[in-house]
């Protein structure tokens, strides 16, 4: 068995990304990993290929070493991070804490020194996947919730626009939105939306038709 290599396989099926300009190394790495259970789904030598393959397949979790050619591997996690692209796991044979703490500040979720040791891979990539994805259902659900205040504040101004144009109440101008909503089938705050639209568009024709100037050629201006 490959010296990295645990002694209990299993079927996890984790997809994972190795960059390392050491070929002996990715290739023994590779059998290590999938004797593990984990599935390899590309090897790479240096970070821009990373950065690309990473792009393309989505791994679940990114091993690289930190002194890749081309893109260093703190770089390359950065970039990854930024585009919640997949996590990374740092391989390296320098132990400096100022290269530790580079490697933290970019996101680096894991930090393993060469040669890799059988008891400290697989722990490490769990973690790490499970890190990763607590992290992104968190962004996951301040988005969400980003958007629906967003959509509620739609609404209540859209509620305000019909209440003024067509003397109606507040649960009246609820009940107009909510019925469009379910006629286009479109949700509650993209119908507000395009009421708010509407009206701007509508106000600004009538402020260009009171300065003598045709809407159409203020919106050729605006281009």
């Amino acid at each position: 068995m490959n010296a990295f290599a645990t002694s209990d396989p299993t079927n996890r099926r984790l997809r994972l990304l190795i960059a390392d300009p050491d070929l002996a190394f990715r290739q023994n790495l590779r059998t290590a990993l999938e004797e593990t259970g984990y599935r390899v789904v590309r090897m790479v030598a240096d970070g821009i290929a990373a950065v690309e393959a990473a792009r393309r397949l989505r791994p679940d979790v990114v091993l690289a070493e930190i002194a890749l050619p081309c893109l260093s591997g703190i770089h390359l996690a950065e970039i990854l991070k930024t585009e919640h692209v997949a996590p990374v796991i740092a391989l390296t044979t320098v132990d400096e804490p100022l290269l530790i703490r580079q490697a933290a500040a970019a996101g680096i979720s894991s930090y393993l020194l060469k040669p890799v040791r059988a008891v400290s891979l697989e722990p490490a990539i769990e973690i790490v996947h499970a890190q990763w994805a607590t992290h992104r259902q968190r962004e996951r659900y301040v988005q969400w919730m980003q958007k629906k205040e967003s959509a509620r504040e739609a609404i209540d101004r859209a509620k305000q626009v019909l209440m003024d144009e067509n003397n109606l109440s507040e649960a009246e101008a609820y009940r107009s939105i909510q019925t469009r909503s379910m006629r286009l089938r479109r949700s509650m705050g993209d119908v507000a939306e395009a009421i708010l639209v509407s009206r701007s568009v509508v106000q600004q024709s009538t402020e260009s038709d009171h300065r003598g100037t045709p809407h159409s050629l203020q919106l050729e201006a605006a281009r």
